[in-house]
């Protein structure tokens, strides 16, 4: 994953959409950025789910994407780049993987509560 996210924003750098390296590794993602546009107003203001509470909603402007050329243009060569990285293959292996130990550790407790939970019903 760590490789995926270093070469995203290389191939977008590739096709003239620079510096997103230097926001942090951790934060520029097609996941991250995708979450920045959910919360980006068509006036351009950015929705703060931490200045508001993580319970205040936000205005219903702010629940859709509205986007110019440009963006659009952008939005194109994201979609590429993640296919080129293979992006959305590397984070779902990750997240399997995950899910995998996860059950490896915990699968007789999960079993468990499951039986529990169909009992209960």
């Amino acid at each position: 994953m760590v490789a995926a996210n270093r070469a995203w924003p290389d191939c977008m750098a590739a096709v003239g959409v620079e510096n997103l390296a230097e926001a942090g590794e951790d934060q520029v993602t097609p996941y991250a950025d995708l979450m920045m546009a959910l919360r980006t107003g068509p006036d351009g203001d950015y929705w703060d789910v931490g200045e508001h509470g993580a319970d205040a909603q936000e205005p219903a402007e702010y629940r859709s994407i509205s986007m110019s050329a440009a963006e659009i243009e952008i939005a194109l060569a994201d979609f590429d780049c993640r296919a080129e990285v293979g992006y959305e293959g590397i984070a779902n292996a990750v997240a399997l993987g995950l899910q995998r130990s996860f059950l490896d550790e915990h699968g007789a407790e999960a079993n468990a509560l499951m039986a529990a939970l169909e009992m209960g019903s």
